[in-house]
């Protein structure tokens, strides 16, 4: 069998993956899937948060069952092998806290793994950024989990990404590190009436 080449740190190879049907992948269980990026040569979490709204599973690209996922990639034993957590059960909600808890626990780990944000509409990137390292979706944090996973990120101070809604149909996607705050993305939809409402809300304020 021909070896997987594969550059992760390659928008265009991140997109062979994320574009193709998941029946190719290989979904692993969180702790399978910490082991196998362990092992791995690189592994990388895509931070993705969809602006579009039908339901679709056939990629992860395409997938919009919350407003972010965390997905988590990487090459092994000649397999794309993933697992994700989001926010819309609360299965996919320990999922996501699990592996937060445990890059936060492992700093091997998070040195190894890099991070891509990704805004997507429906195969299309409307825009994108590398980190170098671990990052988090900053949402959710603590639900179906330990609280106290607050505190410890607190006093770490690990990278994340959020999105904000800002009044009436604006939509930002931040990354925030130690040192700075990137715009990674940002919506307006705005039309004339909503415009007037807000000055209203903004005099009343």
């Amino acid at each position: 069998m021909k070896k997987l080449d594969i550059d992760l740190e390659d928008i265009n190879d991140l997109l062979s993956i994320l574009k193709a049907s998941t029946s190719k992948l290989t979904y692993k269980h969180r702790q399978e899937m910490i082991e196998n990026m362990k092992r791995a040569d690189k592994a990388i979490t895509v931070h993705l948060y969809p602006v579009w709204y039908r339901k679709s599973k056939e990629t992860l690209l395409e997938m919009n069952e919350w407003s972010y996922h965390q997905i988590y990639l990487c090459v092994y034993n000649n397999a794309i092998c993933y697992s994700l957590g989001h926010g819309r059960s609360s299965g996919m909600r320990e999922n996501h806290n699990f592996f937060i808890d445990y890059f936060l626990r492992n700093k091997k780990l998070r040195d190894k793994t890099i991070t891509a944000i990704i805004i997507s509409h429906r195969k299309d990137v409307l825009a994108y950024y590398f980190y170098d390292k671990y990052g988090y979706c900053n949402h959710d944090i603590g639900l179906n989990w330990d609280r106290k996973i607050i505190e410890r990120l607190k006093k770490t101070i690990l990278p994340y990404s959020y999105v904000t809604h800002d009044g009436f149909e604006k939509r930002r996607v931040i990354f925030k590190t130690r040192n700075k705050e990137i715009e990674i993305y940002k919506a307006i939809k705005e039309d004339i009436r909503n415009r007037k409402i807000l000055m209203r809300i903004r005099k009343k304020c």
